[in-house]
């Protein structure tokens, strides 16, 4: 990351157990006003556009999809790939048998 105002970058370390989504491609649509508490402080009051409130309602409507999907992809980078394949067959098979038979819209011969 930099910091144009000050000339400077900075590195972040980012524990694995985040996630981080970049907004870059919104940053034109995103509003930002200095502003200055009663004390005097300034900070800055950022407003997301539609497009990117949208996304970021979204994510966190589904955070536990999410979560569940980085879960199997942490195993997937522990395991390696073809281990977490067999996994995720196997876990399909048993959910699937436990929601009952599959019925094809397309008839028998799809």
């Amino acid at each position: 990351m930099t910091c144009l105002s000050l000339s400077s970058s900075t590195i972040l370390q980012v524990p694995r157990t985040h996630v981080l989504f970049s907004l870059a491609s919104s940053a034109p649509k995103i509003s930002s006003q200095m502003l200055k508490t009663t004390g005097g402080h300034p900070f800055s009051l950022v407003t997301l556009d539609t497009y990117t409130a949208t996304i970021f309602e979204a994510l966190h409507q589904h955070s536990d999809a999410l979560y569940d999907a980085l879960v199997v992809l942490q195993k997937g980078i522990r395991l390696g790939i073809d281990q977490m394949v067999t996994e995720l067959e196997v876990k399909m098979r048993t959910d699937i048998s436990l929601k009952g038979p599959v019925r094809s819209k397309c008839g028998p011969n799809c």
